[in-house]
Formats: C-alpha cells, sequence, structure tokens
C-alpha cells in the first residue's frame, strides 16, 4: 500500500491555518498579560517571568523560605532561599474561606508544605483567578474573525459556481487552483472546450471592512481587560478630551484588578520576612515621569489647557 504523501507549501499551510491562527493571537495576549508587571527588590532566587507565568496559569504562587538543603540553582534550591512555586492550595479554610496549608511542587520532584505562618499566596486578583480563561476567550473569538475574513476573501477571488463536463473537471481545478496560488490562469490543454462551461453567480459580498473592525473592536476590549492602553484609532473623527478621559477610567480599573492582589502580597511578604518587594504596572515609572515633565513646562500646559474642551 502506497504511503500518503505529506503536504507542503500552500497545501500544508492551510491544513493547519486555523490552529496557527488561533495560538498566534493567544500567544500575543499571554506575552502581553506575563509582562504587565514590574516587581521590584525580587531576591535573585525567584524567577519574576516563572511568577507571572504561574499567576496567568494558575491564580495564585507560593512565596516561602526554602529549609531544604541541596543544590543551588538546579533541581533543589539551597537552604534558607526565597522562592516563589507553584503550589496546591488545602487545609482547613479559615473565616475568610481562605485555604489555610499549601502544597508546593516542582517537575523537578521537588516538593515542600507551608502553612499561613511561614509563607504568602501571591494571588493573581481577589477572584483568586488565573487570566488564560479569559485571554482564550478572546483568542477564540478575534481567531474566529481572522479566519472568517480569509474566506470571504476566498469567496471574492470564485465568484461563481462552475459547471463543467464531468471528463473535463480535472482541467478546471487546475485553472482554478492557479487563481488559489495567485498565479496567471494558463493551462495548455487541447481538450479544453469552454463552450460547454457553465458560471452560476455567488451572490459573494464584502464583509471583510465590517470584519476586520469588529476584530479590532474585541482585540481592544482584550487590552483593556489586561489594563493596556488602546485608545480607538480606528475612529475616523479624532478622539475628544471626555473619550480619552473615559478610556483611562476603564485602563485604570483593569490595572488596579490585578495590581491590587499582588500589592496585597507584597505587604504580607514584607511583613512576614522583613523585606521590600514591590510591584507596579510596567510603563507606569515612564508614565509619571512624563507627566512630571509636561507640568514642569509651562508652555506644553497652557497648550493643553486649551485642547481640555475640544479635541486630542
Amino acid at each position: 500500500m502506497s504511503k500518503k504523501p505529506k503536504l507542503t507549501g500552500v497545501a500544508g499551510f492551510e491544513l493547519s491555518i486555523n490552529e496557527d491562527t488561533y495560538w498566534q493571537y493567544y500567544n500575543m495576549l499571554k506575552e502581553y498579560a506575563i509582562n504587565m508587571f514590574k516587581w521590584k527588590n525580587l531576591p535573585d532566587t525567584i524567577d519574576e517571568r516563572y511568577l507571572e507565568l504561574c499567576l496567568f496559569n494558575l491564580g495564585y504562587i507560593c512565596f516561602f523560605k526554602d529549609d531544604v538543603t541541596g543544590m543551588k540553582k538546579t533541581l533543589i534550591p539551597m537552604q534558607g532561599e526565597y522562592l516563589a512555586l507553584q503550589c496546591t492550595l488545602g487545609g482547613r479554610f479559615n473565616v475568610y474561606n481562605l485555604p489555610t496549608e499549601y502544597h508546593i511542587y516542582t517537575p523537578t520532584g521537588y516538593n515542600a508544605v507551608r502553612d499561613k505562618s511561614n509563607s504568602v499566596i501571591i494571588y493573581n486578583n481577589y477572584l483568586h483567578q488565573p487570566t488564560f480563561k479569559t485571554v482564550q476567550m478572546y483568542a477564540y473569538r478575534i481567531y474566529n474573525i481572522e479566519r472568517t475574513i480569509d474566506i470571504n476573501l476566498g469567496q471574492l477571488k470564485h465568484p461563481y459556481i462552475i459547471i463543467a463536463p464531468e471528463n473535463q473537471i480535472f482541467s478546471f481545478k487546475q485553472l482554478w487552483k492557479q487563481i488559489d496560488e495567485n498565479k496567471p490562469m494558463i493551462i495548455g490543454d487541447s481538450k479544453l472546450d469552454i463552450s460547454q462551461l457553465q458560471a452560476i453567480a455567488t451572490g459573494v459580498q464584502n464583509n471583510t471592512i465590517e470584519l476586520n473592525n469588529l476584530k479590532h473592536q474585541y482585540m481592544n476590549e482584550a487590552l483593556t481587560f489586561l489594563g493596556i492602553n488602546n485608545a480607538n484609532t480606528d475612529k475616523k473623527e479624532r478622539l475628544i478630551t471626555d473619550e480619552v478621559k473615559a478610556n483611562d477610567e476603564q485602563l485604570y480599573v483593569a490595572r488596579q484588578v490585578m495590581l491590587n492582589a499582588r500589592k496585597m502580597a507584597c505587604k504580607e511578604i514584607n511583613e512576614m520576612f522583613g523585606l521590600n518587594i514591590d510591584v507596579e504596572f510596567r510603563g507606569e515609572e515612564e508614565r509619571r515621569q512624563m507627566m512630571l515633565e509636561a507640568m514642569s513646562n509651562p508652555r506644553a500646559n497652557s497648550e493643553s489647557n486649551g485642547e481640555e474642551n475640544g479635541e486630542v
């Protein structure tokens, strides 16, 4: 039995494009999410990337001081190192419905048990939920629209249903393939009889502009959820000051959703271990500096005041 040939080039790409398109948007939003926060004064033994990945995927991570002797920065940490590792939550719940015992584990086989007296759980938000579920939802919606645009474009390239004699189907399929591959429609066939060809118009409409606007709307919603500035640049008219202020308020609230939970953990960690850890939304420091510079420039200030009730 002959082995099925492996599809390559355009044909092979088309088989995987649905999955690839979804992962393209999922990974893009995930990258944004795990880079949202800047941690300050973390011990060298804590990996900030790993910390944010756990919060993204699980919704929590355990910060503690290790008491197991081992090999530094390999399979098992050294005794007395500060760590932040994935865990499961258990034990009896307190009056605030919070777990009191944490089972720490890693793929290397390192295990430990901690509780509220010697460790702190860093939560992703007040709901203790991971970010990936919302990112999945938006990635699916955006992927679905993107693929619909691709399909609509394909339909625009083939606005007719072709009815051809059965003995000439192969020749017309070759012509159709050349259209798909953006090649000139030239084929040498002395038996090709176009007089028997019938074409039925499909009446397909070009919906790509509306679909693209909808895709941008979902992308802006996703970015707002992550607290990332996404002032609606799709609008033909310029945004007025009130619209910008409303967008800024939404961004502020979205940022606090996850920032407050991290700030609370920093406070508990610092009180328990005598550290000085802090966290802020990435880029906030630069934004504050820009605002201070603007305030110290009277000319820039007067110009911005002149635009208060107009366009920006």
